[in-house]
């Protein structure tokens, strides 16, 4: 029959059946992200990479416009139009998925990206001197009082480290924990501590709004998603002085930027005294990053671990932004901090990361290169490193998911 004779086909719009049939495909492979946009097949990240799911039609902008108002709901979909961004979470029957919506050329997209349904146990995380950082990151949250951050670009893991040192608190002590989080990730179930978590925009209206509210419900440590205002900052270090461990996060590249992005959003008559602050209730920043692995099995997660000790407060209070000056005391015989260039040397000599990979993310190329050429390790993985593990229990698949008819239906 002609084309022009064919009977014309209805409108295809994928059903939350559909998409939760393909996320759910897409994680048994292994798949770290999952993205949806208009004009373009469903990408999946592969190892690192993205890939087309080529068997899975082009979404147009007006089947992305639906699926917004299927997965958010109504009133979600009018304020995510309304401020066209939104992070939240999803469910499947049988996972759990945090997703950012944007607007791009027009249209909306989404980017997935599946929860663990436990949160992961900390002697499981597969560091570069496990030996050492181990037992370092547990005394940080053992700490009765006090600021511990922990820094990294997105994507890198911060998530799933927060969660393994709560998870460790909630095995061992018991403590009242409230977490403020956008979304709400790990799921924990109260063990030897009670934990509450709020979610900003469902249980609480932002992040410095619960904090104003947090120490009249009696925590023993608190949880802050991201520190990204100054109220929100100075209602964290008010917490961490009046006798309560805070956990936070901020998007830095090394630990020392942490103190500069802290000092750079405060407003100007308060900087000195957010130096003070500072000075006194910060314990430790660690800063993270994952490299792919040089095997190609997975990624390696790489720490730097800022230890507040004298000289380090002094350059606080200062409000030095100067790397040499932090990472030269962070060298000394008697610190216990970490570097992250002495551990991205350490493992491109482990062979466990390539040389090229831990050059590129070197946050000091002429400290790291020295690093390298002094650094002699014995062949092999380090003890507990396994073989094609991460810090993120979910890596990409082989090869994309694939759907024998197109969104588990034809069209």
């Amino acid at each position: 029959m002609p084309s022009s004779l064919q009977p014309a086909q209805p409108p295809f719009t994928p059903t939350l059946e559909d998409v939760s049939q393909v996320l759910e495909l897409a994680v048994s492979n292994k798949a770290s992200d999952i993205i949806f946009k208009h004009g373009n097949h469903p990408k999946v990240k592969v190892n690192g990479a993205w890939e087309s799911v080529e068997d899975l039609p082009k979404l147009k902008i007006s089947e992305m416009d639906e699926l917004v108002n299927l997965i958010m709901g109504e009133q979600n979909a009018k304020k995510f139009r309304k401020e066209q961004e939104y992070d939240f979470q999803f469910s499947t029957e049988n996972l759990r998925f945090r997703v950012n919506a944007a607007y791009q050329s027009g249209g909306p997209f989404m980017t997935f990206r599946p929860i663990p349904k436990n949160p992961p146990i900390l002697d499981d995380l597969t560091f570069i001197d496990e030996e050492k950082i181990i037992p370092l990151l547990k005394r940080l949250v053992e700490m009765p009082r006090g600021l511990v951050l922990v820094t990294g670009p997105t994507g890198m893991g911060k998530s799933t480290t927060l969660a393994a040192l709560v998870r460790h608190i909630n095995e061992n002590f018991a403590k009242n924990i409230i977490t403020i989080e956008d979304p709400v990730e790990f799921q924990h179930e109260d063990l030897k501590s009670i934990i509450s978590q709020r979610e900003v925009h469902n249980d609480t209206e932002s992040f410095a709004r619960a904090l104003r509210g947090v120490l009249r419900q009696t925590p023993d440590i608190i949880l802050v998603g991201e520190l990204r205002d100054p109220e929100t900052i100075e209602a964290a270090l008010t917490a961490a002085e009046t006798g309560h461990l805070v956990l936070g996060t901020l998007h830095t590249n090394s630990a020392p930027q942490a103190i500069s992005r802290i000092l750079d959003v405060t407003s100007e008559g308060k900087v000195n005294l957010i130096k003070t602050q500072l000075a006194a209730s910060l314990r430790a920043v660690i800063t993270q990053q994952l490299v792919p692995k040089q095997d190609g099995a997975g990624k390696q997660v790489i720490l730097e671990v800022m230890l507040n000790e004298g000289p380090i407060q002094t350059l606080i209070k200062d409000g030095s932004g100067e790397l040499n000056k932090y990472y030269d005391q962070m060298t000394t015989n008697t610190s216990e901090s970490v570097l992250m260039d002495e551990q991205l040397a350490r493992a491109a000599r482990m062979k466990i990361i390539s040389p090229e990979s831990a050059m590129s993310r070197a946050i000091q190329p002429d400290r790291y290169e020295t690093l390298y050429q002094n650094i002699q390790v014995a062949p092999g993985l380090p003890r507990g490193v396994r073989k094609g593990t991460t810090s993120i229990p979910a890596t990409a698949p082989e090869t994309p998911p694939s759907t024998p008819s197109g969104w588990g239906r034809k069209n």
